[in-house]
């Protein structure tokens, strides 16, 4: 019976119990709820810091492409397209037949030689297709390719920062842009090492390729320094949240359990958003520089670290739910947990039976 004192009625023990509980288990569900929708957000900034500020995790990321039969074919057209405009194959061969015939030849032979210029154009940028093929397609390309990687993290940092002198562009209209003067320079010199001694006209070149245009891009480079930033501590705030949710629950492996469905729940969003991003963003990356093929290599490259990383959170989460429900009040995991201990108690009995037998 409540007692009264002073004319105040004093509120019976239980229902203030009651009230703490109610309490905590609202409390232990807002921050399990607000750690399991940080969940995919802290993947995906953690995977933004990783690959925008650790180089050797960028090369490992992207040094399969070496291997990539679209990318190996891209850098070989781009790299013979820019030596042909360049060099002026076509008007090299022109003037070596002219000089040919400027030293006095017949008629016949004159008209021979002016046949010959288209197929002697052809020829030439042909074999220097084919050299250029043979380098990409060289056991030491791997070498080349990683060396490319670890310059291009730098200047693609460079380039989200707004350095005005990183090879990569990032344009207002939301264009990426690499220039390719270091490539032309080392097809240059690879090129004359074989002979060809015309490639030493080849100038130094200012041409910029848009390997990619999409409305969002100036939006990521305003974001670089959240995603550096964010990415270093929110995966520790989500981890944080979630155990202070569990910590406050009254009852602590229901709230495993639910916490490890709601974070199951949230990756599994993430891994289906970026099964969407894979097969809508290419459309959305616009350029007439870059092949299709290419896109889809670089974007799959990029993507699939973000996506075993939710993979793994979802299985982990998914352990944890069940190990909460083990342990947890109801029927079914008691009888488990009962037939478990059961057959533990039997195994050891066995087991020192046939030790005293032994004996």
């Amino acid at each position: 019976m409540a007692h009264t004192t002073g004319g105040d009625a004093e509120v019976p023990p239980t229902d203030g119990r009651r009230e703490r509980c109610r309490a905590r288990t609202v409390v232990a569900a807002v921050l399990i709820v607000v750690g399991a929708l940080l969940a995919p957000v802290a993947a995906a900034a953690a995977w933004a810091h990783t690959t925008l500020t650790d180089t050797d995790r960028f090369v490992e990321t992207y040094a399969p492409l070496a291997h990539d039969p679209a990318v190996r074919d891209f850098v070989t057209d781009e790299t013979v397209r820019v030596i042909a405009e360049q060099v002026g194959i076509a008007q090299l061969t022109s003037d070596a037949i002219d000089g040919i015939i400027g030293l006095g030849t017949g008629p016949v032979a004159t008209q021979a030689l002016e046949a010959l210029k288209g197929s002697v154009t052809e020829g030439l940028e042909s074999l220097v297709r084919s050299k250029v093929s043979d380098l990409v397609a060289s056991e030491g390309f791997d070498t080349v390719w990683t060396n490319t990687l670890r310059i291009s993290h730098v200047q693609l940092t460079a380039a989200l920062e707004g350095d005005p002198d990183a090879l990569v562009d990032l344009g207002e209209d939301g264009s990426i842009g690499i220039q390719l003067a270091p490539i032309v320079d080392a097809a240059k010199q690879m090129l004359v090492s074989d002979g060809f001694t015309f490639a030493d006209q080849i100038p130094s070149t200012d041409r910029v390729i848009a390997v990619a245009q999409s409305d969002a891009l100036p939006a990521i480079q305003r974001g670089y320094d959240i995603a550096v930033v964010s990415g270093a501590w929110l995966p520790w705030v989500a981890l944080l949240l979630i155990a202070a949710g569990i910590a406050v629950a009254r009852r602590r492996w229901i709230a495993l359990m639910w916490a490890g469905i709601a974070v199951a729940a949230t990756m599994t969003v993430l891994v289906v958003a970026l099964a969407v991003v894979g097969a809508v963003a290419p459309g959305g990356i616009v350029s007439s520089e870059i092949p299709a093929g290419v896109v889809d290599a670089l974007l799959d490259a990029a993507l699939s670290p973000l996506r075993g990383a939710a993979v793994l959170v979802i299985v982990g989460a998914l352990v944890a739910a069940v190990v909460g429900w083990v342990a947890g009040p109801w029927r079914a995991p008691r009888a488990l947990r009962g037939f478990v201990l059961t057959r533990a108690r039997g195994v050891r009995a066995a087991a020192g039976s046939r030790e005293t037998a032994a004996r």
